[in-house]
């Protein structure tokens, strides 16, 4: 039996007194067709396949390859459905199913058992004496087919034999029904002349009663009806049911349905509908809506089956509206990449259910929409630096609310600015001189310089341009340059150029070009490592290697020191460090450092290594 848990959401039990179902789905093991409420078939319960057809309709097969009976010319030949038909030769009565179009009508032997109680034995209301089996082989006649006879003394086995349903003649014992009519294909009539075989007659031993039957483990065997003695008005199921089903519907949430007032020997076959309009392949106890069925009306009809019994209906449920979902994050949205001016950024939209939602973006700096920045991915501009980057995404589905959320990206960071040649400071430290702050050259593009001048590292009021006049206030102190360099985009670059001690008029140093003033020696020449190692001419190093210049050792004090880079004879760059490139493959990779000081004339030193980079 087929039940369901009684959910707290279920509504109260129906009144009686609502509309009859006529159809009702039911799912064999092979196929799945609508039982006919409206037989009076007691066998219909136990139909679980469909032979007869109508044509073109492909609603019927009997033997597998599509080939059935049609309805229109069963009925033609005196045997309709839902009308009490007699055996000729021994006048044993039965009733055919197969009355409504897309209905199951016959019996499928795999190893059933059929209740037979209330219909031929001990509860019936003339019990059985004989029967005969009102079907068919197919794929060839089927001979000494066993069978187990249930009575009511205990279990008795016995054969039977029936013909290939489309043998022109009985192949056995058994009796040829008045339907032999063509069978179709499709809506193709084929030359075959096929129909149904009354078994020879099984006698049900005096005293006892007939209370089961056990089928065969054999499909190539089909049963449309059991023809008896008996009177079978026992078989009808009794009382009254009532499907009652979820009360809040929404859509992604499951429903359930039930039905009240079901024996443990019934089962029920639940019949699903949408707006009034049955949704084929629905059949089970729950139902999930889905998008598209928000606002339309779910209903629950069934039938209540039992094996040996005619199916009876159940009231159907009340009419439910679905609501709108709401859509479930199942996996939050993130975002990769580097935050920076010109890198791309993507955004992994997360996972939802239902799983077909559709993900839109809409990028926000500051919190305020950036316009047609709405796609997945987003590289940040210049305008964007050093503001706040955000993103929000966006899931809708057909059906359900949608879902928003923000994921916080960061702060926008600027792009490096390479430095390639870097600021100086022209003039003598002299009071009553002028010193000139110029800037260096820089690798982007409508780069900015501004300059304040610092005295013993604090900033000089008001010293804010690129030209400062030493005052006596400035002798005996150290004058430094600090020059801060912007570029639309990128991070700011400060340098720091110092200037040295001010000296008063009376005790400034002889001009360079005085005999008496001193030149640097260089009493340790410079020299060029990586890491911890010297570097060797002809070296073999990874891109990505820093090379550090060993500053000179000079009998000077307040030495400065300037370093250019240059591969194989072009510049490549200014600074005590140089990060190593494919680009210096096989080249002679050259530093010059110039040395300067108060009151001596400057010195060059040059250093050169051929290098081979990885």
């Amino acid at each position: 039996m087929t039940r369901i848990r009684r959910s707290s959401r279920l509504v109260a039990v129906l009144a009686a007194g609502a509309l009859v179902l006529p159809l009702l789905t039911t799912v064999s093991a092979a196929h799945a067709h609508e039982v006919d409420t409206t037989t009076s078939s007691w066998l219909a319960s136990d139909f679980n396949a469909a032979g007869i057809g109508d044509l073109g309709a492909a609603n019927a097969d009997i033997d597998g390859g599509g080939y059935y009976l049609l309805r229109s010319e069963m009925a033609a030949a005196g045997a309709p459905a839902n009308t009490e038909l007699t055996v000729p030769g021994s006048g044993l009565k039965f009733t055919l199913g197969g009355g409504v179009s897309g209905t199951a009508d016959h019996v499928r032997a795999v190893g059933q058992r059929i209740e037979t109680a209330h219909a031929l034995g001990s509860q019936a209301t003339g019990p059985a004496t004989k029967i005969q089996l009102v079907g068919m082989g197919v794929n060839g006649g089927q001979q000494n087919v066993p069978l187990t006879l249930g009575l009511s003394g205990g279990p008795v086995q016995t054969t039977f034999s029936i013909s290939d349903w489309c043998s022109s003649a009985p192949q056995y014992s058994d009796t040829l029904f008045g339907t032999h009519r063509h069978r179709y294909s499709g809506s193709t009539q084929s030359a075959a002349v096929c129909g149904l075989f009354a078994t020879a007659p099984i006698s049900v031993p005096a005293g006892q009663k007939l209370d089961y039957l056990r089928l065969p483990v054999n499909s190539n065997v089909r049963i449309f009806a059991i023809a008896s003695d008996a009177t079978t008005t026992a078989a009808v199921i009794s009382g009254s049911r009532h499907v009652i089903l979820t009360p809040d519907a929404v859509a992604g949430e499951l429903m359930g349905v039930e039905v009240l007032g079901v024996t443990e020997q019934e089962s029920v076959r639940y019949q699903w509908r949408r707006n009034g309009v049955v949704m084929r392949g629905v059949t089970g106890e729950t139902y999930r809506p889905s998008g598209w069925d928000t606002g339309a009306a779910i209903q629950v009809q069934a039938a209540v089956i039992r094996s040996g019994f005619r199916p009876a209906t159940a009231a159907p449920s009340a009419a439910v509206i679905v609501r709108e979902g709401q859509i479930e994050v199942t996996a939050d949205p993130t975002v990769s990449g580097i935050v920076r001016y010109g890198e791309e950024l993507a955004v992994d939209p997360g996972r939802y259910r239902p799983a077909n939602a559709s993900v839109a973006y809409e990028w926000l700096v500051n919190g305020e929409a950036i316009p047609g920045a709405t796609g997945a991915t987003y590289a940040p501009d210049a305008a964007t630096v050093g503001h706040s980057l955000s993103v929000r995404v966006t899931a809708t589905a057909v059906g359900y609310s949608l879902h928003d959320q923000i994921v916080d990206v960061g702060k926008v960071a600027g792009r490096q600015c390479a430095v390639l040649q870097g600021a100086r400071v022209s003039g003598a430290s002299v009071v009553g001189e002028t010193l000139t702050a110029i800037p260096g050259v820089y690798s982007a593009p409508q780069a900015s310089s501004t300059t304040t001048w610092l005295r013993g590292g604090t900033p000089i009021a008001g010293a804010t341009t690129t030209s400062y006049r030493l005052t006596t206030t400035d002798a005996g102190k150290t004058i430094t340059a600090r020059i801060t360099t912007v570029a639309p985009g990128h991070d700011p670059i400060v340098e720091l150029v110092a200037v040295g001690t001010v000296f008063s008029a009376a005790a400034a140093p002889l001009p360079a070009s005085s005999p008496s003033v001193k030149t640097i020696k260089i009493k340790r020449k410079p020299a060029l490592f990586h890491g911890k190692k010297t570097l060797k001419n002809r070296a073999k190093l990874k891109r990505g290697t820093v090379l550090k210049v060993r500053k000179p050792k000079v009998d000077a004090r307040s030495v400065t020191y300037k370093y250019t880079w240059y591969r194989a004879g072009r510049k490549a760059a200014v600074g005590q460090k140089y990060r190593v490139s494919p680009k210096d493959n096989g080249k002679r990779i050259k530093v010059t450092v110039i040395m300067t000081a108060t009151g001596y004339k400057s010195a060059k030193t040059t250093i050169s290594k051929v290098i081979r980079v990885s």
